[in-house]
């Protein structure tokens, strides 16, 4: 048997420098030019001005700074579990904080059938079940506790406004007043619908004053025939009646009108003489002007910006009504409601 020598033989040789001229002239090279290193093919070369890495290197990942040595055991201890580490699952890259990696590892060992794993594992879930349910019944127990605390300081209020009403004497200063606590009894749970600190009863006050003075004005204008209108699908609304509604129903409920007693209201003021209504809303509207409550005021930009909104919204919606002083009066006096 002849032994194979790794010369190649000349019919090898002539196949191999056919092979490479085919490649080559495939590549659109010249016979001057020989492909190899430092010598790309013409097609993979990068053209001229581009770059090679169009989206540039990526960035390093931001770390952490170093907590201060005066932190205590468990910030050094939460810095380290929550940590980011890189590990590979199924072949594939992946960043975990190290407690969820530890909580793998456990998982997979437990399903491996390791039993120091699946002991580990069943007492961790075991205290996290029952941490979770000792603070949800301390949550159930403090809002148990609040509805206890708020139907008790209910009833106190209505006993000592009915001691009052009995003796004759002016309704307690009692906050928050009872009718302005709402109880569910059913949830357990418990709204206060009305002022709860001193300096809040001003605003309330404040916005039913304003409710009343857009009920004088809309008892005016329908005595004059005349006043502030919206139309809204070929309907004509008096836009007085339509904010004192909106003020009314934000108020509680201690504050509001029923219609019987908004409707006496107008009523008592049409049968007033014209200057005499006239009078009465002009007072009003400065009294509000000087007593708005701190709160509620905005600054000379805001208030300005506001006075010409409520022109440009009139000219809109409002056909041949007139922005006079009184319309941007009660507009800020909307605002000011707003705002509370």
């Amino acid at each position: 048997m002849s032994e194979r020598t790794d010369t190649p033989t000349q019919d090898e040789g002539d196949n191999l420098r056919e092979i490479k001229g085919s490649a080559q002239r495939a590549h659109g090279q010249s016979k001057g030019y020989h492909v190899g290193y430092g010598k790309p093919p013409v097609e993979t070369r990068f053209t001229k001005g581009m770059s090679g890495n169009p989206q540039g290197r990526p960035r390093k990942p931001k770390s952490r700074p170093p907590l201060s040595p005066n932190a205590n055991l468990s910030d050094f201890l939460n810095a380290e579990i929550l940590r980011e580490i890189g590990l590979r699952e199924n072949g594939e890259p992946i960043r975990l904080p190290v407690i969820q990696a530890v909580i793998r590892a456990l998982a997979t060992g437990g399903i491996q059938g390791k039993r120091l794993s699946q002991k580990l594992l069943l007492q961790l879930a075991q205290a996290d079940e029952q941490a979770r349910r000792a603070a949800e019944e301390a949550e159930a127990e403090r809002k148990e506790s609040l509805y206890r605390s708020m139907r008790q300081l209910k009833e106190r209020g209505k006993k000592l406004f009915a001691l009052n009403a009995r003796r004759g004497l002016p309704p307690p200063d009692f906050l928050p007043h009872p009718d302005d606590i709402e109880l569910d009894p059913w949830k357990r749970k418990f709204r206060i619908n009305g002022p709860f600190f001193p300096e809040e009863v001003p605003i309330y006050e404040y916005l039913a004053s304003t409710r009343d003075l857009l009920l004088r004005c809309a008892a005016n204008a329908q005595a004059l025939g005349r006043g502030w209108v919206v139309r809204n699908n070929g309907k004509t609304h008096c836009a007085y009646l339509v904010l004192a509604g909106l003020y009314d129903l934000k108020l509680p409920k201690r504050y509001r009108k029923s219609d019987w007693e908004a409707v006496s209201f107008m009523m008592r003021f049409q049968s007033l003489r014209r200057r005499q209504r006239e009078r009465i809303i002009a007072e009003e509207m400065a009294r509000f002007e000087r007593e708005r409550p701190e709160r509620l005021r905005g600054s000379p930009e805001s208030e300005a910006t506001c006075d010409k909104m409520v022109r440009d919204w009139i000219e809109k919606n409002c056909p041949g009504a007139e922005a006079d002083r009184s319309n941007i009066c009660v507009a800020r006096s909307s605002e000011a409601g707003h705002a509370g």
